[in-house]
């Protein structure tokens, strides 16, 4: 028997044969695709597989049903060779801009695309499951888009989108089979790609192979590329006939290659009614186990080894695996003629062992399965406890008890002592015996689901026969409707022509080519031939000193041009400020200060090299003490010096301690904020391009800051700003995380470039983003509050701040926290002070709403504490607190009618949301419901919009071609908040032209200079505006050209002002009045924003308090924007502000361990929301006929940040529960849950309920 053959990947893209001669079969699918391929639409951003961003649709042959089998899988984490006789189809293969697919378009027409990094992933996955299903539920595409997950989409919308799909049969297996390549193929020996990956045709070549390569890995279907990555041989079962099982087993023989979405549509082939009782939960089980991209790759065998609830089910369910053992294997001793051994004794010995098949026990009809998950987020959740219940309930008696749990821990066990407490209990007695099972395993969750098993053995044993298929059906059916508001905002019609855009719900320019995948991120540039690759070196520990680098293994790879560090920056140049002190560098010099300090980078031929020489760079550290947590900064007092004059540290109005003192009651707590990682869908990532000549650069980067990289790179680089051209043509999100972090690692990349003369690109992974760059920093707030007739007097506050290693922003920050204290409430007396603690940790820096949300945690947790111990109607108090135009805030400024409209938007909400009907909701459930409880809360807020004065300014330029049309410049950024949709819909009312005439492409320093930030809410005031004045004198110019001619079209217009040379391309300056902005940082008083944008909003949540899992039912917003110039992206914005600030304060934290190392890295070890978690019910309402004032931008109001305080509002309703549950208990005063509000926090407070 020889090694088999040596054969080229047979790869189909779209269609069309793909040349793989000479590529890695180890490299990941989607590097192929996006630099070989050169098709961009698929993106990379997470190397985990874990963010759908890479989704393509992989179809191959399958020769025993002589059909197509088509799935969606991860690009980024499928290795090359695993594609082997596939045609893998990308978004582009789907539809284009010119001619989209209805989803394409249909999400675009939707709002679902915002910045559309994630837009391709999304229509890719949708497109798979209208392949696999003729009409798929509601609830499957749920289930479906649980892995595409995204940032700066509130869900809601792509739910509306796509729910068409749902109610009507579609045609897409057959239109789409008719255009596959011929994909039948047959495998008679090995096919051996790059000597390396082994496609085997059956088992019987594995044992003679393994012998002859003994550094091996057996994958059974599509495996990681982490988890293959170094490895010398693989072989490849994927292709195995797995179809002859042996004839004397009973049960179901499950070949170990069939993939998890395989073993579904098995099991279902294989459900009767004498095994429904565990048939049907294991399909559900297995139907929502993490992603449909991971369900379509993995295949049993492998998913053995990382799949949890894979793991706990066949353990519960007493299954055995067939094997093939190694000889050092220590099944060998326990395993029978036959080769079979339980799942229970192989999980230990996995590597020891190749799988052949799977097989699961005979069902009896009197046994019944439950499985239960619980996690932060309802799906795919990276903390999750899961636990599996089989016993028999013949009888009506407990009886064959098996049971499993396991946690975030990545352990199994068995919970024994259940069985033994249970065993021949009677269902009726179930309930006598709740005390026994109580604390079994000391883990609270799962002791929860233990009680909760019980709970649901006993209705089903008290079902008949035919009513059990609809208790299955109704514990694990998905989302059966979404009821919202925002598509009826969208106006039927093409805007395309209108003359009089301005307040229409257009969709947004870019989303038909994101949609589509041809909109251009940075990445998505085309590689030049002599393009290099700057891979970091980055610090392993949290402090030390840097007594030597070793670079020999480094710089002796093939392909590495060279190591650039500290050692060659220009004298003086490597430290710097951008909008803290001067204390930022672009290298490491002496010492680091965090994990993910950048030491240096390593520039070589390409990425692959780059990062493997990067990776054999050696560091010598002399280890110095540091500090990880706030708290631990508190303790030591390791706070910034912060010069006030220059920002302030503390605020002050009235007397405060003498308010406290003469106050009939005093009310004092804290709460503390979490870490919040930014988690923008595109990495940050750029391209430094040398013209050639004069010392000129061209960067290209996914900056919301162009001016400080333009400055910070000029200043590294020693030349004059002019020589540096940054460009953006749109960022894949920023929320604040691309303003100033990534700044200095781009001032390192384009020192490389200088140094080799060559353009030079490099792109941060998602675990380095997350190490470079830093996150929103913790909060610590502690307050007193004095009450007298049901009035605040006096108010007190001390904040403290994790800063990371150095300032950034952060003092700035905690200034911006403290000047929204105050939220919406009026105080007689005020008094803020303030610490900026500094760690050794990543620089946390700038994030949406910047300090204002944790203010709003802190505040609103006062209002909560105050209304708790006092027994106040929340409503009632925050109505007799409420600003009003007169009040003198304190910091000196006296607000308008116009600036406390949140008050109005609290009375709509009430009204929207029937309030009061809810309440009453709420109470008659709690009292029907002992073991779930629900809660509300209303909260307003208010949000100050407004830049410093220097920085209150935007430029722009408008260039008219002879044909007519018109190009658009501005210095504002498109970050996917429609700010160019919204600029263009401005141009086109002033000018009085159809929008088909307006184009608007990059941003850039070339164009504009000196552009402002975007950020803040404040773009599309000062570009707005900028561009109003442009059109303002293009109209003077061609006035006397429209007077002649007063029924000319536009185009001859323009011809006549050229012939009569009159300058078609006209400049606009805007600087936001003096009177908008009068605050003075030494005084503390004076005018500190602009305006201010107002809302409330209303979340109902019900709390599962055996399990800590809430589930958000309903939520209402109304927010005040002014007159809207675009009232679809405005609630698009909403709605993906409030997603996020949903997170916040109940799922989302940052983790970093004792070490200051890292711990949450990716989307599979954080959790932000799912489209799973988006609430069944979600309307947002904007506040119509409030335009007494003109703001900036006409009538509108930035509405980019304020809304993530909507978000909050979970938090407070889920607290609200548990008060609720505090008083059932006759508890009194108030309660403190700790953020964020997971399961395991929820559980920890119900538990001390009990003390």
């Amino acid at each position: 028997m020889g090694s088999g053959s040596a054969t080229d990947i047979v790869l189909f893209l779209n269609g069309k044969k793909a040349k793989t001669s000479g590529h890695d079969p180890l490299d990941p699918l989607v590097v192929y695709i996006r630099d070989t391929a050169n098709l961009k639409g698929t993106k990379s951003n997470c190397s985990y597989g874990c963010t759908g961003a890479c989704t393509v649709l992989m179809s191959s042959w399958d020769k025993k049903t002589e059909s197509f089998t088509h799935r969606t899988i991860s690009s980024c984490s499928t290795p090359l060779a695993s594609c082997h006789w596939t045609n893998i189809t990308t978004v582009e293969g789907i539809g284009n801009a010119d001619s989209p697919h209805p989803l394409q378009q249909r999400l675009a027409d939707c709002h679902g695309v915002q910045c559309g990094y994630d837009a391709p992933g999304i229509v890719v996955s949708m497109f798979g499951l209208l392949l696999n299903r003729k009409q798929p539920l509601l609830g499957e595409v749920e289930r479906t888009l649980v892995g595409n997950l995204s940032r700066c989409n509130g869900y809601r919308a792509v739910l509306e989108a796509y729910k068409q799909f749902a109610e009507a049969p579609n045609n897409e297996l057959s239109r789409f089979e008719k255009s596959l390549p011929n994909l039948a193929h047959e495998i008679l020996e090995p096919a051996v790609i790059g000597g390396a990956w082994y496609i085997l045709p059956s088992l019987i070549w594995l044992k003679t192979l393994q012998a002859k390569h003994p550094d091996f890995v057996v994958v059974y279907g599509i495996p990681s590329v982490k988890e293959i990555n170094g490895s010398k041989t693989i072989f490849d079962l994927s292709k195995v006939d797995g179809s002859k099982k042996s004839s004397g087993r009973k049960g179901v023989e499950i070949s170990a290659n069939t993939t998890i979405t395989q073993l579904i549509t098995t099991l279902k082939g294989v459900t009767s009614k004498n095994n429904a009782g565990v048939m049907n939960e294991l399909i559900s089980a297995l139907e929502n186990t993490k992603t449909s991209q991971y369900r379509n790759a993995r295949a049993v065998g492998d998913a053995l080894n990382d799949c949890k609830e894979l793991r706990l089910l066949l353990l519960t369910l007493n299954a055995s695996l067939a094997i093939n053992p190694l000889a050092d294997c220590k099944l060998m001793k326990i395993m029978g003629i036959d080769k079979i051994v339980s799942v229970k004794d192989a999980l230990n010995e996995m590597k020891k062992v190749s799988v052949k098949s799977i097989i699961i026990p005979e069902v009896q009809e009197e046994q019944v399965l439950l499985f239960y998950r619980v996690s932060s987020r309802k799906s795919n959740g990276s903390n999750m406890t899961c636990a599996v219940f089989l016993t028999s309930t013949e009888k009506q008696t407990v009886s064959n008890m098996n049971a499993y749990y396991g946690t975030s821990e990545f352990t199994e066990t068995c919970i024994s002592k259940m069985a033994d407490i249970l065993s021949r209990v009677k269902i009726g007695a179930l309930e006598g015996i709740k005390g026994d099972l109580t604390g079994l395993t000391g883990h609270n969750i799962t002791d929860g689901l233990i009680l909760k098993f019980v709970n649901d053995l006993k209705v089903y044993s008290g079902l008949h026969s035919d009513e059990r298929q609809t208790f299955f059906t109704q514990r694990n059916e998905g989302r059966k409707a979404i009821q919202s508001t925002q598509y009826k905002e969208h106006v039927a019609g093409d805007f395309a022509d209108t003359l009089s855009p301005l307040g229409r719900p257009v969709p947004s320019r870019q989303s038909l080519n994101c949609a589509t995948g041809q909109a251009v991120f940075m990445d998505d540039k085309p590689k030049s031939a002599t393009e290099l690759f700057f891979a970091p070196v980055l610090s392993t520990v949290a402090h030390g000193k840097i007594k030597n680098i070793m670079l020999e293994k480094a710089l002796q790879i093939d392909g590495v041009e060279r190591f650039v560090s500290a050692a060659d920056v220009p004298a003086g140049k490597n430290k710097f400020k951008i909008v803290g002190f001067e204390d930022e560098k672009v290298f490491a010099e002496d010492t680091v200060d965090y994990v993910g300090d950048l030491i240096g980078g390593i520039v070589a031929e390409n990425e692959k090299i780059a990062r493997l020489a990067a990776s054999l760079v050696e560091v010598e550290y002399e280890m110095l003490p540091s500090v990880v947590s706030l708290e631990e900064a508190i303790a030591k007092k390791n706070f910034l010096s912060i010069p006030e004059e220059e920002v302030p540290t503390f605020f002050k109005k009235g007397d405060a301690e003498e308010a406290l003192s003469n106050a009939e009651h005093v009310i004092s707590g804290s709460i503390q904020t979490t870490r919040q990682e930014h988690f923008y869908e595109e990495v940050n990532c750029v391209l430094v391009v040398p013209t050639g000549e004069n010392n000129e650069y061209n960067i290209y980067s996914p900056t919301a800051n162009q001016l400080s990289t333009q400055h910070t790179v000029a200043s590294t680089l020693n030349i004059p700003f002019n020589r540096i051209n940054i460009f953006t043509d749109r960022v894949g999100c920023s929320y604040g995380g691309k303003v100033c972090r990534f700044i200095p690692y781009v001032a390192a990349v384009a020192l490389a470039s200088k140094l080799v003369k060559r353009p030079v690109r490099s792109v941060l992974t998602r675990d380095e983003d997350i190490k470079v760059t830093g996150q929103r920093g913790e909060f610590k707030g502690e307050y007193s509050a004095g009450v007298s007739g049901g009035k605040l007097t006096g108010v007190k506050y001390h904040l403290y701040k994790n800063a990371g290693w150095n300032s950034d922003g952060s003092p700035d920050i905690v200034t911006t926290t403290m000047l929204h204290l105050d939220s919406v409430y009026e105080s007689p007396a005020f008094l803020s002070t303030s610490n900026v603690c500094l760690t050794n940790t990543p620089s946390n820096t700038a994030f949406r709403g910047y300090g204002a949300p944790p203010a709003c945690a802190i505040s609103e947790n006062m209002i909560f504490d105050i209304c708790a111990e006092l027994n106040f109607d929340p409503v009632e108090f925050r109505r007799n607190n409420f600003q009003k135009g007169g009040y003198t805030t304190f910091y000196g400024y006296e607000m308008t009618d116009s600036d406390v409209t949140m008050n109005l938007c609290f009375e709509e909400v009430i009204n929207s949301s029937k309030f009061y009907d809810m309440k009453k909701e709420v109470e008659e459930f709690n009292a029907a419901n002992k073991e779930r409880k629900r809660g509300i809360a209303l909260i307003p807020n208010n949000f100050g919009i407004g830049l410093p004065s220097m920085f209150s300014q935007g430029g722009c330029l408008i260039n008219i071609s002879l044909d007519g049309s018109v190009s658009v410049a501005v210095g504002g950024i498109e970050l996917g908040q429609g700010l160019f949709t919204k600029l263009v819909q401005i141009v086109s009312q002033e000018l009085g032209i159809p929008m088909t005439k307006i184009h608007m492409s990059e941003t850039s320093t070339k164009a504009i200079p000196n552009p402002i930030l975007t950020g803040g809410s404040t773009a599309a005031d000062l570009s707005g505006n900028a561009l109003r004045v442009a059109c303002k004198e293009i109209n003077q110019k061609l006035a006397p050209f429209r007077e002649a001619q007063p029924k000319a079209p536009w185009e001859m217009l323009v011809g006549m002002a050229f012939g009569s040379k009159i300058n078609l391309s006209t400049t606009g300056f805007y600087s936001v009045p003096s009177d908008k902005f009068s605050f003075d940082t030494k005084t503390k008083q004076g005018r500190r924003f602009w305006y201010y944008t107002g809302g409330a909003a209303f979340s109902m949540v019900e709390v599962d308090l055996l399990t800590g899992q809430h589930t958000l039912l309903k939520t209402d917003i109304v927010m005040d924007v002014g007159e809207s110039i675009n009232s679809a992206i405005d609630i698009a914005n909403i709605e993906a502000a409030f997603i996020q600030g949903y997170g916040y304060l109940v799922m989302e934290s940052c983790q970093y361990d004792q070490q200051g190392r890292l711990v949450s890295r990716g989307h599979d070890e954080y959790d932000i929301p799912t489209i799973a978690d988006c609430p069944a019910e979600f309307n947002v309402t904007l506040l119509r006929g409030n335009k007494k004032e003109e703001h900036v931008l006409y009538s509108s109001k930035g509405i980019g940040e304020p809304p993530f305080f909507a978000g909050e509002s979970v938090y407070f309703a889920i607290k609200d529960a548990l008060l609720r549950l505090w008083r059932s208990r006759g508890g009194k005063g108030t309660i403190n849950l700790k953020t964020p509000a997971t399961p395991e926090n929820i559980l920890n407070l119900v538990e001390s309920f009990k003390a």
